[in-house]
């Protein structure tokens, strides 16, 4: 009997104290696993991320986004939201965010565009918010994902400014002079105005840029522009049409006077000589003009 006892016992011991010990040490160490996992995914994420609850203070932030702005987490949490934005848009963001918490949803990144946050040095940065919800214990919990968009949107007017710009000079090409040249004549018809453009295509470049070589030749362009730049008034425009192809408009030209009086002014500024490097040049200019509406009204 006290041997039967014991075999029961034993199972009884098995099923109902050592198994369910087992079954929850196993889920203590799975639940151990996942926390592990995502301190580690929340250490890394290349993203700001915070959480936010239903009152809108922090609650949780990882290093990406103490880093973006400046804070430490200790700066950080039991704060509102708002410490984070610029200082005139945060009571209407208070605003937006109590109707938000009333009807909450999930936002994606990209899907609003002129975000900006405020770092703890009082710059703003250009940011990109993605935002999702889920309700807890304590009411609608807020998680945002932020990601500095300094870099992109650099790298976009980049672009922007390589598709309008000749790469060498720096000067607009030939596609936003054709794009300033339309602009100027609808000003110009509307307020029955005069402008001019003026063509100007340097003499013998090829044979310094033959016999001198491309990079001097280049050096050469590059000056040239500088000095056009500087001989025009502000608000007229310079551009590189291409090769020694130089196109100028000049707008708010009320007669042929003042047409001239700007030729004079580029014949002046090429008359000095071209220091590159070693060399010296002297360099001459062919120039013609046309007045709109006089010579021309397309």
């Amino acid at each position: 009997k006290i041997l039967a006892y014991a075999y029961l016992y034993r199972a009884m011991f098995l099923d109902t104290i050592s198994a369910p010990m087992e079954r929850l040490q196993q889920a203590h160490a799975r639940l151990q696993t996942y926390s592990d996992q995502l301190d580690e995914l929340l250490s890394n994420a290349p993203d700001g991320i915070l959480g936010i609850d239903q009152n809108g203070r922090i609650r949780f932030v990882n290093p990406s986004l103490q880093r973006m702005f400046g804070y430490s987490e200790r700066e950080l949490l039991g704060e509102p939201v708002e410490i984070l934005l610029p200082i005139s848009l945060r009571n209407r963001h208070s605003n937006l965010r109590d109707s938000y918490l009333a009807a909450p949803t999930g936002r994606p990144m990209a899907s609003q565009r002129g975000l900006v946050g405020r770092c703890k040095d009082g710059h703003e940065i250009p940011v990109d918010i993605a935002l999702g919800t889920h309700k807890g214990m304590d009411g609608v919990q807020i998680t945002a994902f932020i990601r500095d968009v300094s870099e992109r949107q650099k790298l976009e007017r980049d672009m922007q400014h390589r598709a309008t710009h000749d790469i060498l000079t720096g000067l607009p090409n030939r596609q936003l002079m054709n794009d300033r040249l339309d602009r100027a004549i609808v000003h110009s018809r509307r307020h029955n105005m005069m402008f001019c453009l003026i063509m100007v295509d340097l003499d013998n470049f090829k044979d310094i840029n033959d016999g001198w070589g491309h990079t001097l030749g280049d050096q050469l362009l590059i000056t040239v522009a500088r000095r056009l730049n500087r001989a025009l008034r502000q608000g007229d425009t310079v551009a590189r049409f291409g090769g020694d192809e130089f196109v100028i408009l000049a707008t708010d030209v009320s007669d042929q006077d003042g047409a001239r009086a700007i030729v004079e002014k580029i014949t002046d500024a090429m008359r000095n000589v071209f220091v590159l490097g070693e060399h010296q040049f002297h360099v001459s200019a062919s120039i013609g003009v046309a007045l709109f509406p006089e010579h021309a009204d397309d």
